[in-house]
């Protein structure tokens, strides 16, 4: 049975071949995190993985990991080959998408709601189905009223990243991608800490 496989190699050598009969995604994502760089050896990462649906019905998606954020020496070049196949290498990790959800959603509930333990500054966060993307969009607001339920009010646009959808909804976006956005929160909440103290 052939499938669709991606060959990667990394200076000219072979890393991995990824892929599977039963992947709905395939993707390989080279990332450069810019506000993370610095002096002349910027980070730039490298992950490859997948999603698929397990044979039962009402199981959770797996995703699938062949390479998970790896760091390159800057200055190296990656080669993605997509073909047909009958064979893959076997991924380095399968996680159920269902254990990251519960365990956030775990953490969330034991959190406090005492308005004392909230600043008066914070971020909201959107998502909004744009053209068979998800646009993730982050926005600066202010607390009114200085309770627990607000009112909040937005102050000004943070920024805004377009996902892809079914890795949205499956909650298996890569590691790297996560990453880049709560960097970006925390700088964030960070710059606002520091602006209220000014």
């Amino acid at each position: 049975m052939k499938f669709s496989v991606l060959d990667v190699e990394i200076n000219g050598q072979k890393r991995t071949v990824a892929g599977g009969p039963d992947l709905s995604v395939l993707n390989a994502i080279v990332s450069f995190p810019s506000w993370d760089s610095a002096g002349d050896d910027p980070r730039v990462e490298l992950s490859v993985g997948g999603l698929c649906q397990e044979e039962e019905a009402d199981s959770d998606p797996v995703h699938k990991d062949w390479i998970s954020q790896i760091t390159l020496p800057y200055g190296s070049w990656v080669t993605i080959r997509f073909r047909p196949a009958d064979r893959a290498d076997p991924p380095i990790k399968a996680t159920p998408t269902s254990a990251t959800i519960r365990a956030q959603l775990d953490q969330a509930h034991r959190g406090p709601h005492d308005s004392r333990s909230r600043s008066d500054a914070g971020i909201v966060a959107s998502l909004k189905d744009i053209d068979g993307t998800v646009r993730l969009v982050l926005d600066d607001v202010t607390n009114m009223s200085g309770e627990f339920g607000g009112p909040w009010a937005p102050s000004i646009f943070l920024s805004q990243m377009d996902l892809d959808a079914e890795l949205v909804r499956a909650n298996a976006l890569p590691e790297n991608t996560l990453a880049r956005i709560g960097e970006l929160v925390l700088a964030r909440l960070i710059a606002q800490t520091q602006e209220a103290r000014e």
